[in-house]
């Protein structure tokens, strides 16, 4: 509804309308609402004042008034429920009075005593109304987007009324918001202590459950799974005792899905399927019982979702990409048959489903489908950072979206471009850490950007400043690792930052470093791999740790450790294509670890083999490259083979048949070169072209050697000349 309206607003603007011409469509549609909503017109427009106030866009005005409406309507609520309970006390006096008067003492002690009582009842009711009042001023606070204040008074509130958990848990949900999780989980424990006292059951369930989210985000997995599963065993107790309780029914299917999270990050993904899919099959249910509750049917695509993440890391990328489209479809029906879905929450939905989407596209190599994905989430992103600038869930979701289309670039080899969106999410996280320390989540984050501009700087051929930027994602990473030594995604991303500094080392000459650090990476994955064989990505990653050390042992001389490690990985990826022969990550690597053993069969004299081999190579890299011809890797990749192949022959004396592939290898080259002449890498593949073709096609050899002269020229005077050998090998960055 948000963009449609929006639509509608910047058609009815374009046509020139003046001041009051944008007055007048502003009346109408505060009306409309007013009218749909059943809300007075006097609040709602003391809201709108407050929107243009806060200088929220016109395109972002109808959904945040829509919102305002449903607060108004729940504000009213809680207002007419606040009666005057107040007892006569007046009348309690009397009758002790009139006790006395006739001598009744001890009768008139005990009318007194009950006074007493009575009276206590008003001064504790007194003060609940008062923390409701000021819960109520503090909820109208968060209708203006004035987060602080709010925050001072639902804190007052709760010291008056210490026994009501609600009113912590809004508390705690506001510090969330903010960014401050550590005042949050305090915020969440008194909240479960309140509702035990006062024994109430769904307020407890549902603090626990909170509690477990903010454990998650500070990187403590198992105390969140205890919080959780106490949460858990509350909602299951009463929705059996009360199974035509349908909220609490509602209840129990949001905590089998946060248990799911809980055991994804500790890289249990059989047990997270099952919970995830529990909490599914009871929110079909929901959603069957009335198909006209829409946040029912939200919570019925974030279970596709969810069970599209764990089929993701399992390398079921086909069944992956079918549940994140099931969500979306879902999403995208909401926001066209209701306005009542066009909150901020909602579009924080739809962006994560479309980011999904695009990583298991970019994963299958469609990369135009997956860009297209990624800039449906960047526009979302910035329209809910313009609507709520202080609001950290936008803030990081932008920031994430920044870095998604950096990794776009990068495949499509705009290295600047890349750079500088890879830097406007590092700024964003970077401001976001700075301001809470104890948000594991979004160190994770700040520290995988860090790697990403590394990536980027090192195909620039930047290799002091790549390495800067890979310690500094490391340092973050390994004080997480020390936090939680369970949190197997921690893990995995401690063992491929030591990848990273390993591949730098490489490049540098620095073999012996190199291979401790590949090493030392290679034992974390193995050791994760061998607590969950389910994992497709972990495996991936144990194939490429086996394809860069035996690249180190390969420089090293030690051709037969090389040899070793190389087949090593082929192994393991070929029981991987055995699940699903379309995976473009596996094929990639399948390529690659082809090309490796085919270089040291050519250095061992072994030329059939090394020719089998890199045809081997080429068939991949052709079959990639006709699928995504944009994909600036796979074209990388092809480039390498037709080279290979051509090396191989020329030693076998076959120089007419090896004109061809260098041939074919110098168009590749030279396209990639001129696309992106700040690709160090590209600008080097160049060279090498012009150089092997000169010594094979003696006709353009002055041509070719002046052509490489100007470009070697041109890379000195950048400082990219120095590399002692090629960085950028495809596939060092999965």
């Amino acid at each position: 509804m948000l963009l449609s309206l929006s639509q509608s607003w910047v058609g009815q603007l374009s046509l020139g309308l003046d001041v009051e011409g944008v007055r007048r469509v502003l009346r109408e549609e505060l009306l409309r609402v007013s009218d749909e909503k059943n809300v007075p017109v006097a609040p709602l427009s003391a809201a709108l004042e407050k929107l243009g106030e806060a200088g929220v866009p016109l395109e972002a005005i109808p959904a945040r008034l829509e919102a305002a409406a449903d607060e108004l309507i729940d504000l009213r609520a809680q207002l007419a429920r606040l009666t005057n309970k107040r007892p006569e006390l007046a009348a309690i006096r009397a009758e002790a009075l009139a006790l006395i008067d006739r001598g009744e003492l001890d009768s008139a002690r005990a009318v007194l005593a009950r006074g007493r009582q009575a009276a206590r009842k008003l001064r504790i009711d007194a003060t609940r109304n008062e923390a409701e009042f000021l819960a109520d001023e503090a909820r109208i606070d968060r209708l203006q987007l004035n987060y602080g204040e709010a925050c001072v008074k639902f804190t007052e509130a709760a010291q008056l009324d210490p026994d009501n958990c609600w009113i912590r848990i809004e508390l705690g949900d506001l510090w969330v918001i903010r960014g401050f999780l550590a005042e949050a989980a305090n915020c969440f424990r008194c909240a479960a202590e309140a509702a035990r006292k006062r024994g109430d059951e769904h307020g407890l369930s549902a603090s626990y459950s909170r509690i477990g989210e903010s454990q998650i985000a500070q990187g403590s997995l198992s105390e969140a799974l205890q919080s959780f599963r106490a949460g858990l065993a509350i909602a299951d107790g009463y929705a059996k005792s009360s199974p035509g309780d349908i909220k609490r029914q509602r209840d129990l299917s949001v905590l089998y899905e946060k248990m799911g999270g809980a055991k994804v990050a500790q890289g249990d993904l059989s047990d997270a399927m099952k919970l995830y899919e529990t909490s599914l099959a009871m929110r079909d249910g929901l959603v069957k019982y009335d198909t006209c509750n829409h946040e029912w049917q939200r919570d019925l695509a974030t279970s596709h979702m969810c069970i599209g993440d764990v089929l993701s890391v399992q390398g079921n990328l086909p069944k992956a990409l079918a549940s994140y489209r099931a969500c979306v479809a879902i999403r995208e029906h909401l926001e066209n048959v209701g306005s009542d879905n066009a909150s901020a929450q909602f579009y924080h939905e739809l962006a994560s489903s479309y980011n999904r989407a695009g990583i298991v596209l970019k994963k299958q190599g469609k990369l135009l489908e997956a860009l297209n994905c990624d800039q449906k989430c960047l526009a979302i992103a910035k329209l809910l950072m313009k609507s709520d600038p202080d609001n950290t869930r936008s803030q990081s979701d932008l920031a994430m979206m920044y870095a998604n289309v950096g990794d776009a670039l990068v495949n499509y080899g705009n290295l600047p471009g890349a750079l500088k969106s890879f830097g406007a999410s590092k700024e964003l996280f970077a401001r976001l850490t700075s301001s809470d320390h104890s948000n594991a989540i979004l160190q994770e984050y700040l520290s995988t950007v860090h790697h990403k501009v590394g990536r980027a700087l090192l195909y620039q051929g930047n290799l002091s400043k790549a390495l800067e930027s890979f310690r500094e994602g490391f340092t973050i990473i390994d004080r997480l690792v020390d936090v939680d030594p369970n949190n197997s995604g921690w893990q995995r991303d401690h063992a491929l930052s030591r990848r990273e500094i390993g591949n730098v080392l490489f490049a540098q000459g620095n073999l012996s470093e190199a291979l401790e650090s590949f090493r030392e990476g290679l034992a974390t994955i193995d050791r994760l791999v061998s607590n969950d064989r389910s994992n497709a990505e972990w495996k991936l990653s144990l194939a490429v740790f086996r394809r860069i050390i035996g690249n180190v042992l390969f420089a090293q001389g030690n051709l037969f450790e090389a040899l070793e490690s190389f087949r090593e990985g082929l192994v393991i990826i070929d029981l991987l294509l055995n699940v699903d022969q379309n995976n473009a990550d596996w094929r990639t690597e399948s390529a690659e670890l082809f090309e490796r053993v085919g270089s040291v069969q050519t250095v061992q004299s072994d030329l059939h083999g090394a020719l089998k081999s890199h045809y081997d190579s080429l068939a991949i890299w052709e079959a990639l490259v006709k699928f995504d011809k944009a994909n600036v890797h796979s074209q990388r990749g092809l480039l390498v083979s037709y080279s290979k192949i051509g090396d191989v022959m020329v030693t076998q004396g076959r120089k007419g048949e090896a004109l061809e592939f260098f041939r074919n290898e110098h168009a590749i080259a030279d396209y990639l070169a001129k696309s992106d002449k700040s690709n160090a890498g590209w600008q080097h593949d160049f060279i090498v072209s012009c150089v092997r073709l000169s010594e094979v096609d003696l006709t353009d050899r002055q041509t070719l050697l002046i052509e490489a002269k100007d470009v070697a020229e041109m890379m000195q005077k950048r400082g990219q000349l120095a590399l002692k050998r090629p960085v950028w090998l495809r596939g060092t960055e999965k």
